[in-house]
């Protein structure tokens, strides 16, 4: 049982350092799959993914990396 305990704890810690590292790349395509996997919702999914490339195709940044630079200016500001 405790084996069990160590290993969730790995793993949570694994999956937070991916997430706080700034892999926005990688996140912008985990987040719609996260989605599907956890709702079963395959059209909002595929939704959230088209959408998030539309933006970045069309500004050159993901939806998470503009939101990134709000905040950065907000908290210079």
């Amino acid at each position: 049982m405790e084996r069990i305990l160590k290993l969730k704890k790995i793993v949570y810690y694994f999956v937070t350092l991916v997430f706080l590292t700034g892999c926005v790349e990688t996140t912008a395509l985990l987040g719609p799959a996260v989605t599907g996997g956890t709702s079963g919702n395959i059209y909002q999914a595929s939704i959230s993914f088209v959408s998030g490339e539309a933006v970045s195709k069309t500004t050159g940044k993901y939806p998470m990396q503009h939101v990134k630079s709000f905040l950065d200016k907000a908290q210079n500001s």
